[in-house]
């Protein structure tokens, strides 16, 4: 998993990524260890002001040059924007809102 991850991350998201999705398409999730996973994290999560302290910091660091055409400001992973979504954070909960109306968190 580790190898196929690190090929994820190195794939050039502007050309696609279908071939690794392709890889791991036919893989089971556990939903029991998912949520077992959330909960864990939510326990972690800190709201300040309405917003978690990876997207306080995201705000915090955005880029003020508006001639920058593309940088990184924070990575997302699910499980941890589930987690803050559950106590409010404010922007966790507008992206889990758009993945659950667009059907993307469906795993079936």
């Amino acid at each position: 998993m580790k190898a196929w991850y690190e090929t994820y991350l190195a794939t050039d998201l502007r050309v696609g990524t279908m071939g690794v999705v392709d890889e791991v398409d036919g893989d089971v999730l556990d939903d029991v260890d998912i949520e077992n996973q959330v909960q864990a994290l939510t326990a972690l999560v800190e709201i300040t002001s309405g917003f978690c302290t990876t997207c306080r910091h995201g705000f915090a660091n955005w880029p003020h040059n508006s001639d920058e055409t593309r940088f990184e400001l924070w990575q997302l992973n699910t499980l941890d924007r589930a987690a803050a979504d559950r106590p409010g954070c404010k922007l966790c909960s507008f992206f889990m809102s758009q993945l659950r109306w667009r059907k993307d968190l469906d795993i079936s």
